[in-house]
């Protein structure tokens, strides 16, 4: 009697699960329906490579080596003593409003801009280190078929098919 109702029960869940694969696998049709973006797709129509699948990479760097220079003076700027500073040392420039060399002016605001860059090139690099580190890192990936353990940065299947 046991048997024959964990069997039945068995049977049960077995149709669901079907049922809900089957529900599962519509959806991923109708979603397949859907229009893509034209810069997406490439002039043959189908889609680029770099919309294909989600990239997991991790970044946390702030900046790269053509970016560093515009962002960082950027940033330092936003300091109002700064600002204030530079503004100081451009009035010393004008003759009127001159009271010592406009060189000795600017040093101290070059020497603070100069550390904090400094500061701001080790925590970055500390940053590209670490997310260097995490990208290239072993992961357990669920997959289905099959579990396998693969680089983290490149998947070889869409992001929706693991989960980490």
């Amino acid at each position: 009697m046991k048997a024959s109702v964990a069997r039945d029960r068995l049977v049960h869940i077995d149709r669901e699960l079907e049922q809900l694969h089957a529900r599962i696998r519509s959806l991923d049709e109708e979603r397949d329906d859907l229009p893509l973006p034209p810069d997406y797709l490439d002039p043959k129509g189908r889609v680029k490579p770099e919309h294909k699948h989600l990239s997991n990479q991790v970044i946390t760097s702030k900046y790269t080596l053509l970016t560093f220079l515009p962002r960082d003076l950027l940033e330092q700027f936003r300091r109002v003593a700064n600002v204030f500073f530079l503004a100081i040392a451009v009035l010393q420039f004008f003759p009127k409003f001159s009271t010592i060399s406009p060189g000795l002016v600017i040093f101290p605001l070059l020497v603070v801009l100069t550390f904090t860059a400094c500061k701001d090139v080790y925590e970055d690099t500390k940053r590209h280190q670490s997310d260097r580190k995490v990208n290239h890192s072993i992961v357990r990936v669920l997959d289905i078929p099959n579990n396998n353990a693969m680089k983290g940065k490149h998947p070889q299947k869409p992001f929706v098919d693991f989960y980490t």
